[in-house]
This record gives C-alpha cells, structure tokens and sequence, in this order.
C-alpha cells in the first residue's frame, strides 16, 4: 500500500527534467517494458518515453497507457522481478507484394512505429 503511494507519472518533460539534475536515474530494467521482461525495446520509437513513472528516485517506462496503470496500480508485482536480459534484437523486415499493394505505405507505418529505419532500393541505388 505505501509502494503505490510513492509511485506517480512522469511525463517526457519531467524525465529530462529529472535526470538533467540527476534526481531520479533509470531503473535496472533500463528503457525495457518493466510488466513484459522479454519483449525487446524499440529504443528509436518516438512514444518509448511517452508512458513513464517515477518511484523512489527510479524511472520505469510501460509501453503503453494500459501498462502503465497496471504499474501504476500494483508496482510492487513489478520492481522486483528480474532484470531483462541484455540480448539486443534488431529485427529485419523486407516488404514484399505486387505492384499498388500499399508495400511503400506499410513499410513506411512500420519504421515509424518501430524507430527502424525505412529503406527504399530505387532511393539506395540513385545514390
């Protein structure tokens, strides 16, 4: 009961602010999803810092709005378990389909949610 009262939201602004003045550091979890160890962090996705929270001078940072009031609500479920394991994945994805498929369109979706790098092969070989 006392964990959840200590724990609160940190939006973007305040985790600068915080770590700026070296106030609070990141948790052991890193830029990792504290509620799913395995899954991998998109560290170049714009909304990785979006859903923060701050407890006892630790930043933890959920993937999403559901995440992180599950945190929120039960953080004591979730500081303790282990760290994530510090094998980086860097996945690898080719588009493929007929002509007018939306390839280019979902391509592009992809790498700005994902923070990958969206490459083109007409662009690549023109220079």
């Amino acid at each position: 009961l006392l964990l959840r009262h200590q724990v609160s939201r940190a939006p973007p602004s305040k985790v600068k602010d915080l770590e700026s003045r070296a106030l609070a550091v990141r948790s052991r979890f890193k830029d990792a999803n504290p509620l799913k160890i395995g899954e991998p962090s998109f560290v170049g996705c714009e909304d990785t810092y979006k859903f923060a929270a701050e407890l006892r001078g630790r930043l933890y940072f959920p993937r999403n709005q559901a995440d992180l009031d599950k945190f929120l609500e039960e953080p004591q479920d979730f500081v303790h378990q282990a760290a994530p394991t510090r094998v980086i994945v860097n996945p690898a994805v080719a588009v493929c389909g007929p002509p007018l498929s939306g390839k280019t369109t979902l391509a592009r979706s992809l790498a700005k949610q994902t923070g990958a790098v969206y490459l083109s092969v007409p662009e690549v070989l023109a220079e």
